[in-house]
């Protein structure tokens, strides 16, 4: 059998034609950190108070949102939604502990009448994370960590509530609320 190399129009269009399906074809969404991890109450602990939490677009990283912003919402190839949350946690004692439980339940606004207060009732889903444990915490300063790549897969639709709720190894917790529209 005789084989000859392809001329350069043919291997042009060839490499032309991957390209183009390369740049087109569906990309793998990003699963963001695998919920998840072990998490353990430290009973000698004796600090008291609450956690401050700041909820921000999670794409990469934490970054804050703009007022009234939410984060970016992303649409998958079979008709899903999903948003990646992130977090800054402040008021923690990093010298102490080195994991933080952390919870993000999505509601229908119904279920939350008094922003500021734990909604209750019905939930579209949630997720949680034991930072430090299925990642390393991203430590800003002392008392300070920004955690990214948490990802909803939302359901529903219309008016929701993101709740962010947060726990030391002591005990202590924090709660944060972002109203979006879907």
């Amino acid at each position: 059998m005789h084989c000859r190399a392809p001329s350069p129009t043919r291997l042009a269009l060839t490499l032309a034609s991957l390209g183009a399906c390369l740049t087109a074809c569906p990309q793998p969404v990003d699963p963001g950190l695998t919920p998840g991890g072990e998490f353990e109450r430290d009973p000698t602990c004796t600090l008291t108070g609450t956690l401050t939490i700041e909820i921000g677009e999670g794409s990469g990283g934490f970054t804050p949102l703009a007022a009234n912003a939410s984060p970016e919402v992303h649409y998958g190839s079979q008709g899903a939604q999903h948003i990646f949350v992130g977090v800054r946690v402040s008021g923690l004692a990093l010298d102490r502990y080195d994991t933080l439980r952390t919870l993000l339940t999505w509601y229908p606004a119904s279920e939350c009448p008094t922003l500021g207060e734990p909604c209750q009732g019905e939930y579209y889903g949630y997720n949680e994370w034991v930072l430090g444990d299925v990642a390393p915490l991203e430590i800003v300063d002392d008392d300070t960590i920004e955690q990214g790549d948490l990802r909803l897969v939302l359901e529903g639709g219309g008016d929701i509530i993101v709740q962010a709720e947060v726990e030391d190894p002591c005990g202590r917790r924090g709660l944060a609320q972002l109203p979006m529209s879907q």
